[in-house]
Protein backbone atom coordinates (compact mmCIF):
# COMPACT_ATOMS: atom_id res chain seq x y z
CA UNK A 1 0.00 0.00 0.00
CA UNK A 2 2.76 2.44 1.26
CA UNK A 3 4.12 1.44 -2.29
CA UNK A 4 1.42 2.21 -4.09
CA UNK A 5 1.02 5.35 -2.39
CA UNK A 6 4.74 6.52 -3.37
CA UNK A 7 4.43 5.60 -6.93
CA UNK A 8 0.96 7.86 -7.66
CA UNK A 9 2.98 10.84 -6.00
CA UNK A 10 6.02 10.17 -8.08
CA UNK A 11 3.91 9.42 -10.91
CA UNK A 12 2.32 13.16 -9.95
CA UNK A 13 5.57 14.67 -9.66
CA UNK A 14 7.04 13.38 -12.84
CA UNK A 15 3.94 14.81 -14.50
CA UNK A 16 4.14 18.28 -12.96
CA UNK A 17 7.81 18.58 -13.97
CA UNK A 18 7.43 17.38 -17.63
CA UNK A 19 4.21 20.12 -17.78
CA UNK A 20 5.97 22.66 -16.77
CA UNK A 21 9.08 21.78 -18.57
CA UNK A 22 7.04 21.44 -21.71
CA UNK A 23 5.38 25.12 -20.76
CA UNK A 24 8.97 26.80 -20.28
CA UNK A 25 9.54 26.02 -17.09
CA UNK A 26 7.48 28.75 -15.91
CA UNK A 27 6.03 26.97 -12.97
CA UNK A 28 9.13 26.41 -11.70
CA UNK A 29 10.93 29.95 -12.06
CA UNK A 30 9.72 33.42 -10.63
CA UNK A 31 9.19 35.57 -13.46
CA UNK A 32 11.98 38.25 -13.57
CA UNK A 33 11.22 41.57 -11.98
CA UNK A 34 11.43 44.33 -13.74
CA UNK A 35 12.68 47.16 -11.31
CA UNK A 36 11.71 49.95 -13.42
CA UNK A 37 8.30 49.10 -13.33
CA UNK A 38 8.72 50.09 -9.00
CA UNK A 39 10.90 52.97 -9.48
CA UNK A 40 8.25 55.62 -9.67
CA UNK A 41 6.58 54.05 -6.92
CA UNK A 42 9.50 54.06 -4.81
CA UNK A 43 10.36 57.34 -5.48
CA UNK A 44 7.15 58.77 -4.74
CA UNK A 45 7.36 56.51 -1.51
CA UNK A 46 10.80 57.92 -0.65
CA UNK A 47 9.59 61.83 -1.70
CA UNK A 48 6.65 61.49 0.68
CA UNK A 49 8.62 59.85 3.36
CA UNK A 50 11.17 62.65 3.55
CA UNK A 51 8.01 65.65 3.09
CA UNK A 52 6.90 63.84 6.16
CA UNK A 53 10.19 63.79 8.09
CA UNK A 54 10.44 67.80 7.18
CA UNK A 55 6.74 68.61 7.65
CA UNK A 56 5.86 67.60 11.05
CA UNK A 57 2.75 69.98 11.18
CA UNK A 58 1.25 70.01 7.42
CA UNK A 59 -1.70 67.78 5.61
CA UNK A 60 0.08 65.40 3.50
CA UNK A 61 -1.97 64.32 0.82
CA UNK A 62 -1.30 61.02 -1.38
CA UNK A 63 -0.84 62.81 -4.21
CA UNK A 64 1.79 65.29 -3.68
CA UNK A 65 4.36 65.01 -5.92
CA UNK A 66 2.70 61.72 -7.09
CA UNK A 67 4.26 60.62 -11.14
CA UNK A 68 0.55 58.89 -11.36
CA UNK A 69 -1.58 62.34 -10.62
CA UNK A 70 -2.34 65.12 -12.94
CA UNK A 71 -3.39 67.48 -9.81
CA UNK A 72 -1.22 69.41 -8.21
CA UNK A 73 -1.42 68.88 -4.34
CA UNK A 74 0.09 71.36 -2.04
CA UNK A 75 0.97 70.79 1.48
CA UNK A 76 -1.29 72.81 4.23
CA UNK A 77 -0.50 74.02 7.64
CA UNK A 78 -2.84 75.83 9.93
CA UNK A 79 -2.14 79.03 8.62
CA UNK A 80 -3.31 78.14 5.40
CA UNK A 81 -6.15 79.85 4.23
CA UNK A 82 -9.49 78.91 5.94
CA UNK A 83 -11.26 78.41 2.46
CA UNK A 84 -8.02 76.31 0.88
CA UNK A 85 -8.31 74.67 4.51
CA UNK A 86 -11.95 73.66 3.62
CA UNK A 87 -11.73 72.65 0.23
CA UNK A 88 -8.78 70.19 1.01
CA UNK A 89 -11.17 68.70 4.37
CA UNK A 90 -14.14 68.05 2.64
CA UNK A 91 -12.25 65.75 -0.21
CA UNK A 92 -12.70 63.19 2.56
CA UNK A 93 -11.40 59.79 1.61
CA UNK A 94 -12.50 56.27 3.38
CA UNK A 95 -9.77 56.66 5.56
CA UNK A 96 -7.17 59.41 7.03
CA UNK A 97 -4.68 59.00 8.78
CA UNK A 98 -3.86 60.56 12.19
CA UNK A 99 0.37 61.60 12.41
CA UNK A 100 0.79 63.71 15.40
CA UNK A 101 3.89 66.35 15.22
CA UNK A 102 5.92 64.56 17.74
CA UNK A 103 5.46 61.09 16.21
CA UNK A 104 7.39 62.18 12.56
CA UNK A 105 10.35 60.02 12.69
CA UNK A 106 11.68 57.62 10.48
CA UNK A 107 9.60 54.75 11.90
CA UNK A 108 6.48 56.41 11.79
CA UNK A 109 6.86 58.45 8.79
CA UNK A 110 7.64 55.08 6.93
CA UNK A 111 4.58 53.53 7.94
CA UNK A 112 2.30 56.57 7.80
CA UNK A 113 2.87 57.35 4.25
CA UNK A 114 2.93 53.80 3.21
CA UNK A 115 -1.13 53.94 3.96
CA UNK A 116 -1.03 57.42 2.87
CA UNK A 117 -0.15 56.57 -0.80
CA UNK A 118 -1.59 53.19 -1.20
CA UNK A 119 -4.96 54.01 0.52
CA UNK A 120 -5.29 57.18 -1.52
CA UNK A 121 -5.57 59.50 1.73
CA UNK A 122 -3.89 61.95 3.33
CA UNK A 123 -2.31 62.46 6.89
CA UNK A 124 -3.69 64.76 9.13
CA UNK A 125 -1.90 65.98 12.23
CA UNK A 126 -3.67 67.27 15.63
CA UNK A 127 -4.53 70.46 14.43
CA UNK A 128 -7.04 69.61 11.76
CA UNK A 129 -9.67 68.50 14.81
CA UNK A 130 -9.17 71.83 16.30
CA UNK A 131 -10.19 73.73 13.32
CA UNK A 132 -14.13 75.10 13.11
CA UNK A 133 -15.57 76.35 10.06
CA UNK A 134 -19.15 78.33 9.90
CA UNK A 135 -21.49 76.78 7.15
CA UNK A 136 -24.69 77.07 6.62
CA UNK A 137 -24.68 79.74 9.66
CA UNK A 138 -23.51 76.31 11.91
CA UNK A 139 -19.97 75.71 13.18
CA UNK A 140 -18.39 72.66 11.89
CA UNK A 141 -15.51 70.58 12.96
CA UNK A 142 -13.78 67.96 10.78
CA UNK A 143 -16.53 65.21 12.33
CA UNK A 144 -18.80 67.38 10.48
CA UNK A 145 -16.88 67.63 6.88
CA UNK A 146 -16.30 63.35 7.03
CA UNK A 147 -18.47 61.96 9.14
CA UNK A 148 -17.71 58.31 7.48
CA UNK A 149 -13.98 57.91 6.94
CA UNK A 150 -12.16 56.59 9.33
CA UNK A 151 -9.55 57.16 11.46
CA UNK A 152 -6.29 55.30 11.29
CA UNK A 153 -4.00 55.71 14.68
CA UNK A 154 -0.88 54.54 15.02
CA UNK A 155 -0.07 52.11 17.65
CA UNK A 156 -1.36 53.76 20.47
CA UNK A 157 -1.11 57.68 19.55
CA UNK A 158 -5.23 58.52 20.15
CA UNK A 159 -3.63 61.87 21.44
CA UNK A 160 -7.00 61.84 23.37
CA UNK A 161 -9.35 62.24 20.01
CA UNK A 162 -11.89 60.02 21.20
CA UNK A 163 -12.56 61.51 24.18
CA UNK A 164 -13.43 64.99 22.74
CA UNK A 165 -16.67 66.47 22.70
CA UNK A 166 -16.78 66.63 18.92
CA UNK A 167 -15.74 63.18 18.59
CA UNK A 168 -18.96 61.72 17.27
CA UNK A 169 -20.42 58.89 20.10
CA UNK A 170 -21.36 56.80 17.01
CA UNK A 171 -17.59 56.57 16.28
CA UNK A 172 -17.21 55.83 20.22
CA UNK A 173 -17.93 51.96 19.59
Amino acid sequence: MLLGCMGVLMGVQVLVTVVGLSRGGGIFRRPANNYADFEPDLLHLNHLNDLCLRENNSIIPWTYNSPKESRAAHLLSKDAPLADLLAELARCPEVEVLLPDDLHGHGYCEDAMVYVKYLHTRSLPLWVFDLEFMLDGRVQTYFDLCPHSAILFLNHFWEGLHTRPTFPPIRQS
